[in-house]
Order: C-alpha cells, then sequence, then structure tokens
C-alpha cells in the first residue's frame, strides 16, 4: 500500500522567510510500498497561495506570519470575505470513502488530490456546502461507515459565534459522490461559552454514541483579531491563554445532533490533539473517558512553536511546548443544567507525549489499550508507546545515529497486521528526516523495536511533516 503524509515543505522565498512552524507550503510525501521495495515521492502542491507566493516573492498571511506586503483595507475585507486564497492545506491528507484524497488545513479551504502523482484535481470551498461554516478543521473522524464528521466556526450569528459540527456522509452515496462536500449535512451548532470568542479547537473525540468536544484555556478573541489585523499581526496574535479558565466539555449525540443538556468542566489545559475517547459502564454508572494530549497553560507559548527554534533545536527541553498524555472521566450519570460538575484531569505519564495515534481502525471510539506518539521535547527524540490500562508501562524507541547527527521521526502510523491477534499486532510507519539520508522507519508496534528500513539517496530529502494514514486499497495504488 502507500503511506501518505502531509506538512509544511517550504518556508523560505528567497532571503525572507515564515516564522511560525505551521506557515511552510504545503508538501505531500508517498511512499509506495510493494514486494518488498519503497518508492518515495513528494510534491508542493499547487495551490493559489504557493502560485502568488512564489510569482511574486511574497509571504501571504498564514497562521503566525504577518503579510508586510497588505494594506489596512484588504485585511479588513478578509474578515468579511471569502477567500480562495487560504488554500496553504499542510496539516494532513485523509481519503474519503476510499474514493477520494484530501489535503487539509484550518482554513475554509481543501484540496482533492491525485493519489498517484499528488497533483491538486479540485480546490473546494467548504462554506458552498455549509454557508455558515467559515472554516473547517484538519482532523476529521472517518467514522464506522466512512463518513466524516468535522467542524467548523460560525461567526455570522449576532449574539455569539458558535461551533458547526458537520457530516460528510459515507456509504453507498460516497462513491458516486463529486466530493465530499456535496454529501455535506449540519449536525449541530454549538454556541460559544465566552462571549465575543471562541475556543481554539484542533481536534475532538468521538465515541460510539457522542462527539466530545472541549472548550480550552486558549481563545480566539475576535476583538482580538480585528486589532491584529489593524496592526497586520497575523492570526496567532488573536490567540489568548486563560490559565486560570476550566477547560468546558460538551457532549453530543452523534445520530441526532442533540446536545446534552449537562455541564461538565475540567482543570485548565491547552491541546491541540485528542487521543481517543470511549463509553464505559462500572457498576451500572455510565461514563465517558477522554484522553488527551494537553499543555500546562501556565508555561504553554504558541510563538515558541517558531520554524527557527525547531530547525536550531532551541525548542528542546521547553516547558512551554511539553505535552503529555493526560485522561479525564465524565460520570454520564451526574451533572445538571445549571450546575458545573468538575472532573479531575490526570496526567498519564511524565514522558513527553504529541502526534499521537493509536489502532484506529478498530479502536477509535472504543474502550483500547495502547498509543504511540512522539517525544519532540527531548533529545534524542523518540517514538513513545503507553499503555493506558497501565501508565508505568511504556516503551520508547530513541532516534539518533551514534555520531551525534540527529535524526527526526514523524508521527507513528499504526497499520495492523493482517489476521492480528491483538490490539497492538502490527507496525508502526515512521518518516524520518535525518543529517544523512532520510529513511522510513518500520517499527514492530509491540516492542518498538526496527524490523525494517528503507533509506532515501542522499539527493532526495523529505521535509517536516505533521499527520498522514497508509492506504492499502486498491483504488489509492500506484
Amino acid at each position: 500500500g502507500s503511506l501518505y503524509r502531509n506538512g509544511p515543505g517550504k518556508y523560505e522565498l528567497g532571503e525572507k522567510s515564515y516564522f511560525h512552524l505551521f506557515d511552510g507550503l504545503a508538501c505531500v510525501h508517498k511512499y509506495a510500498i510493494k514486494d518488498g521495495r519503497v518508492t518515495y515521492y513528494n510534491k508542493l502542491l499547487d495551490t493559489l497561495i504557493f502560485k502568488r507566493a512564489i510569482a511574486e516573492n511574497r509571504l501571504y498571511p498564514v497562521f503566525g506570519t504577518a503579510d508586510v506586503c497588505s494594506n489596512v483595507f484588504g485585511r479588513l475585507k478578509s474578515m468579511y470575505v471569502r477567500s480562495d486564497l487560504l488554500d496553504n492545506v499542510n496539516v494532513n491528507v485523509v481519503p474519503y470513502a476510499d474514493q477520494h484524497l484530501y489535503a487539509l488545513t484550518e482554513t475554509n479551504m481543501m484540496c482533492r488530490l491525485d493519489p498517484n502523482d499528488l497533483s491538486v484535481l479540485e480546490k473546494i470551498n467548504i462554506t458552498d456546502a455549509i454557508p455558515s461554516a467559515r472554516s473547517t478543521i484538519a482532523h476529521p473522524h472517518v467514522d464506522r461507515d466512512g463518513s466524516w464528521i468535522t467542524m467548523g466556526m460560525n461567526l455570522s450569528d449576532k449574539k455569539a459565534p458558535r461551533y458547526e459540527f458537520i457530516r460528510y456522509r459515507g456509504g453507498k452515496e460516497a462513491l458516486t459522490a463529486e466530493n465530499a462536500t456535496k454529501n455535506a449535512e449540519l449536525i449541530c451548532s454549538l454556541g460559544s461559552s465566552n462571549p465575543g470568542a471562541l475556543s481554539y479547537f484542533h481536534s475532538f473525540g468521538l465515541t460510539d454514541n457522542y462527539i466530545v468536544f472541549i472548550e480550552q484555556s486558549m481563545l480566539f478573541s475576535l476583538k482580538d483579531y480585528l486589532l491584529a489585523m489593524l496592526k497586520n499581526q497575523p492570526f496567532s496574535a488573536a490567540l489568548i491563554k486563560k490559565e486560570k479558565m476550566p477547560a468546558r466539555i460538551h457532549l453530543i449525540e452523534k445520530r441526532t445532533g442533540k446536545i446534552v443538556d449537562k455541564k461538565f468542566i475540567t482543570d485548565p489545559f491547552i491541546i491541540f490533539h485528542h487521543i481517543n475517547a470511549y463509553e464505559t459502564t462500572d457498576d451500572n454508572n455510565k461514563s465517558i473517558v477522554i484522553d488527551l494530549c494537553t499543555y500546562d497553560p501556565h508555561h504553554f507559548d504558541i510563538n515558541a512553536l517558531s520554524y527557527e527554534g525547531f530547525v536550531s533545536e532551541k525548542t528542546l527541553n521547553q516547558l512551554p511546548l511539553k505535552a503529555m498524555a493526560s485522561r479525564v472521566v465524565v460520570p454520564l450519570g451526574e451533572g445538571t443544567s445549571s450546575k458545573d460538575t468538575y472532573c479531575k484531569l490526570n496526567r498519564m505519564h511524565n514522558v513527553s507525549f504529541e502526534l499521537p495515534t493509536i489502532n484506529y481502525d478498530r479502536f477509535n471510539g472504543r474502550k483500547y489499550k495502547y498509543t504511540y506518539a512522539v517525544n519532540m521535547h527531548s533529545s534524542p527524540l523518540s517514538i513513545v508507546k503507553l499503555n493506558m490500562d497501565d501508565p508505568m508501562d511504556y516503551k520508547e524507541r530513541k532516534y539518533a545515529d551514534g555520531d551525534g547527527a540527529k535524526e527526526l521521526p514523524s508521527e507513528p502510523v499504526f497499520v495492523e497486521r493482517p489476521g492480528a491477534s491483538s490490539e497492538d499486532d502490527g507496525v508502526l510507519l515512521v518518516m524520518v528526516l535525518a543529517d544523512q539520508n532520510d529513511f522510513l522507519s518500520v517499527l514492530d508496534a509491540k516492542t518498538l523495536e526496527e524490523i525494517g528500513r528503507a533509506e532515501l539517496p542522499a539527493e532526495a530529502r523529505g521535509s517536516f511533516t505533521f499527520h498522514g494514514f497508509f492506504f492499502s486499497g486498491r483504488e489509492f495504488y500506484l
């Protein structure tokens, strides 16, 4: 099959450089595996922002970099008029119905790609399908029937901004759809708990019956966004930490869109990635277990995630950038609509844990045991395996060549062995950037022992990636 990965591949234009790690121009990678051989491809996506940036030698605004060539009238206009220039889809690449391949980010745009040569086939503005949704996210859940469940922001409500939860229907409809948005429907619209602001959101949880959404301790402030536009500051300038503000947990019935009329809060934290969520029953008491990669809001600094700091390794061993696996349990039998029910946030282990993955196809939204992630906090960087039933039982595979040369492992992608007999019976695919030759590392998911490696020739270089997936189906196979 093929491993697809996506991330920012080009940061520099002449003497100019994007500031933030999230800002580089999108580059998709593919490792095609067949008969013991691996063929590697990558492609800078031919997006509108890419073409304009190259032609004009101009850094168009993205997450953490401002456009020094812009004017205040153009910036203010962009707040109200949708733009196809926000198509730097550099965060994730996801399949829909095993027919389509999409590159995603957190704006109003997504791109359908050719799974063979990685060219852009179609640029899609999601507001054409759901007019109230101003944005989407890069982490849709793929439900059991192949449907995507995703979300975005709604800034058109005069009373308060809202979160829009959206389903792109799977099943037979998906097989004949022109693109995923042709099967779009609104599941639910949830009002923000914070007047004039939305919680920053990058992902959410999904169980068999519920959408699990958490308003975290970092807000996207509309007032600060307006000020940022006036002062020519980037989007990240509108992200405001609320260190003492409890995180608020919302539950939505997945099939009906009904919001559970109970209030749950937990300790303050900042989050990019959910690990998993599932329902459990103990002595007839039903609960939802929510596992997360959390940052301490007292230390976290979004601007510490700079491209220069990442390349120079100045971000290593810095508390502002240390995520840890955490768990909160929500008792469904408790709680009321008028009073907050407190649910304690528990740190599972003090090891650095970010870009998590699980045996997604079989265990997403269900009780599970193992999760894997990257330690990007301390050198040498490593892949970590946690047993969530016994968090002190963890394994680590460090990446270093022994001669002081650096190696940077990607988010691990779990691939189950055909006929697997246990949850962790499979391999992890890890894209590794190295000072010498980049390589694809294949780890035994039980032991984290490296059982295979495909080295790229020295002239073939990869680039940093955030997310991806492995596809073993014929439609995507080259």
